[in-house]
C-alpha cells in the first residue's frame, strides 16, 4: 500500500506540473492565434503557480504575449514586462533543469524573442523621447543596448549601432540621470560617434556632478581626439581660468591663437592672464586684439582698467616717498598711466551697449576728468560725465 501511495504522489506531481507547462503551451497557441485574452488568462496563471515558474518557456511566452499587449495598447508597461520575462527566461536558461541538464535549451527560442523585441523597443524609445518621458526612452534604448551585446547576438556579427548608443546618452542627459549619461556618452565616445558635442555634452554632465578631475580629463581627451573642434579648446581655456591656472591657460590660448590668429578674444583672454604675471605683454596682447577689432568693450575698458590701476600702484608707491621731490617725481609717472588710460575709456563708452557697462567707463572717466580738472578742456568733460553719469541712473 505504501508503495502504491509513493507512486500515485509522484503521478500526481508529474500531472500538475504538466498541466501547468500545458497552461503555456496553451498560451502560445492562443498567442500565434491572436486570441490575446486567452493567451493572457493562461500565462498569467502559468506565472503564478509553482510548477511552472521555473520553466524557462515560460518566460519566453510570457515575454512575447505582454509584448503583444502593449503593441495593441492593452497594457502600457507591457514591453517593461517583456524585458523582465526575457531576461527572467535568460537566467533560467543558463541553469539548466534541477540536475543542471539541458542548460541553453531555450536560448534560440530566447534570441527569436528578442529579435522580434527590438523594433518595438526602438520604436517605443523614439516615442518617449518625443513625447519628453526620458526615462522610458532611456529604458528602451538601454535595453536595445543590452540585447545586442548578448552572448547570444555576437556570433551573428551584427554592427554596433552607435545611433541607439546616443540616443541612451541623450535620453540620460535630458533626464538628468548623470551616472548613466556619463556611461553612455563614453560608450559612444569610444566609437567617436557624435564628434566634438559628446564631449562638450560631457563636459556638463561632469559639471553637474560637480567633478573637477573629470571635466579636465574629458576635455583633454576631446582636444586629442577632435583637435579642430575649436569648442573644446575654448571650454579648456575656460576651465582653466575659472580654476586659476593661468600657465595652462595660456598655453591653450597660445595654441588656440595659432589655430585661429585673427580671433581677436583670445588675444582679450591672454591679456586678462597677463595682467597677473606680466603687465607689459597684458598691454601688447589688449593691443593686438585691438588690432583686430578695434570696438571690442571688453578688450578697451580692460586696456584703460590696467593703465589706471598702474597708475593707482604708483601714486602708491609716490605717497610712501619722504621727500616731497620724489613723490612729485612718482605723481609725473602716475599721472602718465592715467593719461593712457583715458583714450581707451572714452573708446570703450562709446563702445559700450548696457548701463552698467557704460556706468562701469563713466565711473572711472569721472575720476580721472576731475584729476586733471585744471587742464585744458577736462573741466566740459568732467560735467557731462557726470550730467550722464544722473541720466543713466535716473532710467
Amino acid at each position: 500500500m505504501k508503495k502504491l501511495s509513493l507512486v500515485a504522489a509522484i503521478l500526481t506531481c508529474t500531472f500538475a506540473a504538466s498541466a501547468q507547462k500545458g497552461k503555456v503551451n496553451l498560451a502560445n497557441a492562443s498567442l500565434n492565434e491572436n486570441d490575446l485574452p486567452t493567451a493572457k488568462t493562461m500565462i498569467d496563471e502559468a506565472l503564478s503557480n509553482e510548477k511552472s515558474i521555473s520553466w524557462p518557456k515560460t518566460y519566453v511566452v510570457a515575454g512575447k504575449i505582454y509584448a503583444q499587449l502593449q503593441a495593441t495598447g492593452k497594457d502600457e508597461e507591457g514591453l517593461k514586462k517583456a524585458i523582465e520575462y526575457f531576461a527572467k527566461a535568460e537566467e533560467l536558461d543558463a541553469k539548466g533543469d534541477e540536475k543542471g541538464k539541458n542548460i541553453g535549451k531555450y536560448q534560440k527560442d530566447i534570441k527569436t524573442g528578442y529579435t522580434f523585441l527590438k523594433p518595438s523597443l526602438v520604436n517605443a524609445g523614439a516615442d518617449a523621447f518625443n513625447n519628453k518621458n526620458f526615462e522610458g526612452a532611456l529604458f528602451a534604448f538601454e535595453n536595445v543596448i543590452r540585447i545586442n551585446e548578448l552572448e547570444m547576438f555576437k556570433a551573428d556579427n551584427l554592427p554596433v549601432d552607435t545611433a541607439y548608443i546616443y540616443n541612451a546618452a541623450l535620453a540620460a542627459y535630458n533626464a538628468e540621470n548623470w551616472a548613466k549619461a556619463d556611461v553612455f556618452f563614453n560608450k559612444a565616445l569610444a566609437y567617436k560617434y557624435g564628434g566634438g558635442d559628446v564631449i562638450l555634452l560631457l563636459n556638463q554632465v561632469y559639471s553637474n556632478q560637480k567633478d573637477s578631475s573629470k571635466i579636465e580629463a574629458n576635455l583633454n581627451k576631446g582636444l586629442t581626439l577632435f583637435p579642430e573642434d575649436s569648442r573644446i579648446l575654448t571650454y579648456l581655456i575656460q576651465y582653466y581660468l575659472d580654476n586659476g591656472n593661468a600657465e595652462s591657460a595660456i598655453k591653450y590660448i597660445q595654441t588656440a591663437i595659432e589655430k585661429e590668429p585673427t580671433n581677436s578674444l583670445y588675444y582679450s583672454a591672454l591679456g586678462e592672464l597677463y595682467e597677473k604675471l606680466d603687465k607689459q605683454k597684458a598691454v601688447e596682447s589688449y593691443q593686438k586684439a585691438l588690432e583686430i577689432n578695434p570696438t571690442h568693450f571688453g578688450s578697451l575698458y580692460n586696456l584703460g582698467a590696467l593703465y589706471f590701476n598702474m597708475g593707482v600702484e604708483l601714486q602708491n608707491v609716490a605717497n610712501d616717498k619722504k621727500s616731497d621731490k620724489e613723490y612729485q617725481a612718482g605723481m609725473v609717472l602716475a599721472n602718465a598711466e592715467w593719461k593712457k588710460s583715458i583714450p581707451y575709456m572714452e573708446k570703450a563708452l562709446e563702445a559700450a551697449t548696457k548701463t552698467e557697462e557704460k556706468l562701469a567707463v563713466l565711473d572711472i572717466l569721472k575720476g580721472l576728468y576731475y584729476r586733471f580738472m585744471k587742464e585744458s578742456g577736462y573741466k566740459g568733460k568732467y560735467d557731462s560725465v557726470v550730467k550722464q553719469i544722473e541720466t543713466l541712473k535716473a532710467l
